[in-house]
């Protein structure tokens, strides 16, 4: 396949795992869950350093959306090389030669390359993992509810490639969720008095100790949803939005 057509392809699948009701339903169980622990630990410290703690968190919810438990070893990589991009970005445009040759020379530079590597190696463990699952019958295969399902059934595509989006998938959906999940915890800090009558739209709804059952629930609280689309506004995580009509 061209990438044009591998592009063709690709975006009404990736859509329509995303939009499966039965996987954001999954999804909100299981956040509400485990960001309540997480919450409720930080109410027993006098500071918590928040990116620390809820990037793991982060990744835990992500691998659920993956259809695996995604390691915690492969997370501290993938932040290693979001921290590191930046830095290399511009030897590894060089031609492979020069690109080769600055290894020597810079250890740092050398060692971001190898966690790239590795990082694919891990990649390739996860949907390997998961095609014995499948071919065993433990997952139906027929259940594209989970992005590893989905991929690993995209039988026109080499495993290097299914590496690459799944690996732009984790990337993408990490990096977004966490950097708005940050915005708007800093908005609720600074302005407390908002944090307060969003509290208090929950809990005319469903009480103190009850949370939205389901995310048609969590669509119809109007005030969470301004806030959040308006901390998104003020802090976008991502400068521009390309989309494609996907029918004439």
């Amino acid at each position: 396949l061209t990438p044009k057509e591998e592009n063709i392809k690709m975006r009404p699948v990736y859509a329509s795992v995303v939009q499966k009701n039965t996987q954001l339903e999954e999804g909100r169980k299981f956040s509400f869950s485990e960001y309540r622990k997480l919450f409720t630990t930080w109410k027993k410290k006098e500071n918590v350093d928040v990116a620390k703690e809820l990037g793991p968190e982060v990744y835990r919810v992500l691998g659920l959306v993956m259809g695996t438990e995604i390691p915690i070893d492969m997370y501290r990589l993938h932040v290693s090389l979001v921290e590191d991009v930046n830095k290399y970005l511009l030897y590894a445009m060089l031609p492979l030669s020069v690109s080769n040759f600055v290894t020597l020379f810079h250890s740092g530079y050398g060692k971001f390359r190898s966690n790239i590597e590795l990082w694919h190696q891990k990649l390739e463990g996860l949907l390997v993992e998961h095609q014995k699952k499948l071919d065993s019958a433990d997952i139906d295969k027929d259940d594209e509810s989970h992005a590893l399902t989905m991929l690993c059934n995209l039988k026109d595509f080499s495993l290097r490639k299914k590496e690459i989006i799944l690996g732009g998938l984790l990337n993408a959906g990490y990096d977004t969720t966490f950097a708005s999940l940050q915005w708007i915890m800093f908005q609720l800090a600074k302005h407390q008095d908002l944090q307060t009558k969003l509290r208090n739209e929950i809990v005319i709804k469903y009480g103190k100790d009850e949370t939205p059952k389901t995310v048609k629930d969590l669509n119809s609280m109007e005030y969470l949803n301004a806030f959040i689309s308006e901390s998104m506004r003020m802090r976008a995580t991502v400068p521009v939005n390309q989309r494609v009509n996907l029918q004439e």
